[in-house]
């Protein structure tokens, strides 16, 4: 890197004396800029005539203005270095110095090696000073900054020493909400709002300090005597080697409030909700009990008949009910546990003396309550058919019953070895009231429904989710 020229302004009125030491200043590498006045040296530094790196100067000028003057002059306008040459060395001459800030005094027959280095000292020293001031001017531009943040910002703010807990400063929104002026918050300890023990304080500051944890909830009591649900963010400043806590603080009482009394409703939803399936699944088992008395008196067989189907039915339903109330969920249903359920009791409903093998492959998968409802009553008929129909004078028999999930399909297959539907009735597809309603309810479901003979009935159902 290019060496920078520095520019000394020598002031000297003994022209003789100027030229040597002139010629030896450039013979060490300055430029330099002779005048034999302190008025002409004034009016070059105030005026910018020439570069000035730094201001050699006589004090006695033989003129009106000492050299001591012209400096005081030059410096009151312009911060550069000033080193005092002179041939006395008489204390009084010194002392005329000692109120000026200046690099140093040199005698003029300490020689250029001597010179040279007070020279460069007292540049080392000025660049070090302007340095200094400007390491020092960005720091209370920082300091004013941050304090602007921290004073006038809208949220809740406190400086903690971890150390003890005291509150160091507070801004203007602390005082607004904790209810204490600036004034006594910093005669405060974090303790005294927080509502944990002194030490699990401690801990969590610790926490803080040492970069574990950044956010916390606490409660912190204010001036009025509430306890308000809070979130802090804390993190670390380093102020003169020690540790201090910048703690935001946000106000989380309403939230946490409305979050409670969402959980408290939706609780008492829960209990209602759970009360009255309860009660529906009461009134339909009151209902099956009504319906299965009246069938065990019945002595007409088709009133008995179409008594049983209609607990068959409703019988689904208690089922469906019974799932819900023991999951728990009121959206959807295990599949498994429902099917196996409903088809034991439709089963041990039409059985009787039969001896009739059931086999049955469910997988086990959740359908919402609404579909599985649906599936449900389609099961049910097609099972009371089989039941009722499809081993007539016979006393032995298989029935198959298959529910399965594919990707988006969901089918349900029940096929017998019984003695099957009428072919004729089969192709005039002529139906009654319980294949009509499960051709609808499969078009409900947005799918179809087959029927067909295969060495006895085979039934299948298939929808996509």
């Amino acid at each position: 890197m290019e060496k920078k020229e520095v520019h000394i302004l020598l002031v000297e009125d003994e022209l003789i004396s100027a030229l040597l030491t002139k010629k030896q200043l450039e013979d060490y590498g300055y430029k330099v800029h002779h005048v034999q006045t302190g008025e002409d040296a004034v009016s070059i530094v105030t005026e910018k005539l020439l570069p000035v790196d730094v201001l050699l100067i006589d004090i006695d000028l033989g003129s009106d203005m000492y050299g001591t003057e012209a400096a005081e002059r030059i410096l009151a306008h312009e911060d550069i270095p000033v080193i005092f040459y002179s041939s006395h060395a008489e204390r009084d001459v010194v002392e005329k110095t000692e109120g000026i800030t200046s690099y140093g005094y040199v005698l003029k027959n300490a020689g250029i090696v001597v010179l040279d280095a007070s020279i460069k000292m007292a540049i080392k020293l000025f660049t070090a000073k302007v340095e200094q001031k400007r390491t020092e001017e960005k720091l209370r531009e920082s300091e004013a900054l941050f304090r602007a943040v921290f004073e006038q910002h809208t949220a809740v703010k406190l400086l903690v020493d971890p150390a003890d807990g005291k509150i160091l400063d507070a801004n203007f929104a602390a005082e607004q909400f904790y209810g204490w002026t600036r004034e006594q918050l910093k005669t405060m300890y974090i303790h005294d709002i927080n509502t944990l023990f002194r030490e699990e304080v401690a801990k969590e500051m610790q926490k803080a300090v040492e970069k574990k944890r950044n956010y916390f909830q606490f409660k912190h009591r204010r001036a009025d005597g509430s306890i308000r649900d809070v979130e802090v963010y804390s993190s670390t400043l380093e102020v003169k080697g020690k540790p201090i806590l910048h703690s935001i603080i946000h106000d989380d009482t309403e939230r946490i409030w409305a979050e409670r009394e969402l959980q408290k409703q939706l609780k008492e939803k829960e209990i209602l909700l759970r009360e009255v399936h309860h009660r529906v699944k009461n009134n339909i088992a009151t209902l099956i009990a009504l319906l299965r008395f009246q069938a065990d008196t019945a002595k007409d067989s088709q009133v008995r008949n179409g008594l049983l189907e209609a607990i068959a039915r409703a019988e689904s339903m208690q089922e469906l009910y019974e799932k819900l109330l023991i999951s728990g969920n009121y959206q959807e249903v295990s599949m498994k546990a429902y099917f196996e359920d409903l088809i034991n009791a439709i089963v041990a409903l039409f059985l009787n003396n039969l001896n009739i093998t059931i086999q049955t492959s469910i997988a086990d998968f959740h359908l919402d309550t609404k579909r599985a409802t649906t599936l449900g009553i389609i099961t049910n008929e097609l099972l009371t058919n089989v039941l009722k129909y499809a081993f007539v004078g016979r006393k032995t028999g298989t029935i198959l019953i298959q529910i399965k999930k594919e990707g988006p399909q969901v089918s349900l297959l029940i096929e017998d070895d019984g003695v099957g539907i009428d072919e004729q009735k089969l192709q005039a597809k002529t139906t009654g009231f319980g294949l009509t309603l499960i051709k609808m309810l499969a078009e409900e479901l947005g799918g179809t429904f087959t029927l067909q003979n295969n060495h006895g009935t085979k039934s299948m159902v298939q929808f996509e989710l």
